[in-house]
């Protein structure tokens, strides 16, 4: 028998039966799981960073994070992914803005200045501390780093108008990185790369070599 009552009525989602939880729900608890093995990893380090600790405070077992996640080298590459997806976002935005080489560079170096924070630098630390053992985790790192400069190598590539190769491209990519960062500089504690100063002089080395830029008046 035909219902009318029904006809027009809105559809409804059925709610999460008993004992499952809801695509909401669980996104939230791998979020949780992750910022929390991401403070664990920057505050005690690879080697100390414990899985029954980081279980207990997202309150759930320890063989949970085996079974979503892997071992404590796959949850330690997998907490510090978003922070490589976001500069690899932001340096696609700022090569595709529209803006003059100049501007680009600028923007390039800033992003990665903002980002060359103490928090990130001790996953970084931790990759070097660790290579020896665990040569993945490095190897990883590095392939992240390429990752995230490809947009701007593209660009480099491109600006030239193909006078230089992808190759070279990705390898001043990578140098204008470590310039505007500070390099070991800063893995050392040193925190002239934090100056407004070293961002500029790092642009204008780039940009202009050693030689001085000339004055705006005598820019063609």
């Amino acid at each position: 028998m035909h219902d009318h009552a029904c006809e027009g009525a809105p559809s409804r989602s059925r709610p999460p039966r008993p004992g499952r939880v809801s695509p909401e729900e669980q996104a939230r608890r791998r979020e949780l799981l992750l910022e929390t093995a991401f403070d664990e990893f920057v505050t005690h380090g690879f080697m100390a960073a414990n899985l029954d600790r980081i279980a207990k405070q997202c309150r759930i077992s320890k063989m949970t994070i085996y079974r979503q996640v892997g071992d404590k080298e796959q949850l330690f590459l997998l907490a510090t992914e978003t922070v490589v997806n976001s500069l690899e976002l932001e340096v696609l935005e700022a090569t595709q803005s529209g803006g003059s080489v100049d501007e680009v560079v600028a923007a390039y170096v800033e992003i990665f200045k903002r980002s060359s924070n103490a928090r990130d630098y001790a996953i970084l630390r931790l990759a070097i501390t660790e290579s020896s053992r665990f040569p993945s985790l490095a190897s990883e790192m590095l392939r992240r780093i390429g990752k995230i400069c490809e947009p701007m190598a593209e660009y480099l590539h491109q600006a030239s108008q193909e006078r230089i190769s992808r190759d070279q491209a990705r390898r001043q990519a990578l140098i204008l990185l470590c310039m505007a960062v500070g390099g070991f500089l800063k893995l050392l504690g040193a925190t002239e790369p934090d100056a407004a100063e070293w961002s500029r002089d790092a642009c204008g080395l780039f940009l202009h070599g050693f030689a001085p830029e000339p004055p705006a008046d005598r820019r063609s």
